[in-house]
């Protein structure tokens, strides 16, 4: 592990304290935000969060099973304006309650999604791939993951070029589980603190769109992460880059035409 690496590891396993919270975060009245996954977890942190701002709360949840009606833990947050419920498989919100949201909202603000679920046929296990170490800005990979940090902030450079929309990635895994609790883990209600930063914080502008944030809410910048090819992946080759990011968005594009 280079130096670069276990300081990457370091400093998102043994974090400082959150430094935007609840209190930094101004009235929301006004806007709206979704929640995929609010019901529990992280995702239902984030509710608890945004309900003292005054802002309008879609709390999106897998079934009717794990909503407000039958979970405790979702009992709290009642006072969302709805509770959606989410199909993570089709990546869309149930039918029966996908009405409810665009008739009543005309703008979403921010989305904040939790809930997910791997495709049955998802692509298999590649093998022969060429060597990273021979191929600069190349993933080696197993099987196309969509967890992959750097394919996803790739994704979010190039959809950053073409729209005006801003996204960020955030990890969140350092928190809550039992067994790793007593060593580095921490409350669940951390996490929502990183996610509140990336939704809400002035740092985060279209300027850094593809971000990624790091507990409690901190931009990792590029001169700390510790694959610099990938940084030149992200470039367009007349920016002199790799265009590595462009061609991984165009291969996207063949593969949804069927579906469009």
């Amino acid at each position: 592990m280079s130096l670069v690496s276990f300081r990457n590891w370091l400093t998102q396993y043994y974090p400082p304290n959150p430094s935007f919270t609840e209190e930094h975060v101004g009235p929301q009245n006004g806007r709206v935000f979704m929640v995929t996954g609010g019901n529990t977890g992280v995702g239902f942190e984030l509710v608890k969060l945004l309900y003292a701002t005054g802002a309008t709360i879609y709390m999106a949840s897998r079934s009717k099973v794990s909503d407000h009606t039958t979970n405790p833990n979702a009992a709290e947050a009642w006072r969302c304006r709805d509770i959606l419920h989410f199909c993570p498989k089709l990546a869309v919100v149930v039918p029966s309650t996908r009405p409810h949201f665009p008739v009543r909202e005309r703008r979403l603000t921010i989305r904040t999604p939790h809930c997910q679920e791997r495709a049955e046929k998802a692509i298999e296990t590649v093998t022969n791939t060429a060597s990273t170490l021979k191929n600069p800005g190349v993933v080696k990979f197993l099987h196309l993951d969509l967890n992959n940090l750097d394919v996803v902030k790739s994704a979010a450079a190039s959809f950053a070029q073409q729209e005006s929309k801003l996204d960020v990635l955030w990890n969140n895994a350092a928190l809550a589980m039992p067994i790793l609790n007593f060593l580095f883990l921490h409350e669940t209600k951390y996490g929502g603190y990183t996610e509140l930063y990336a939704g809400l914080s002035p740092e985060i502008s279209l300027e850094n769109n593809g971000a990624y944030v790091i507990p409690w809410g901190r931009i990792r910048h590029d001169k700390d992460c510790p694959r610099k090819d990938l940084l030149d992946s992200m470039k367009p080759k007349a920016e002199g880059g790799t265009g590595h990011a462009a061609g991984f968005w165009d291969w996207c594009e063949e593969q949804w035409k069927p579906f469009l």
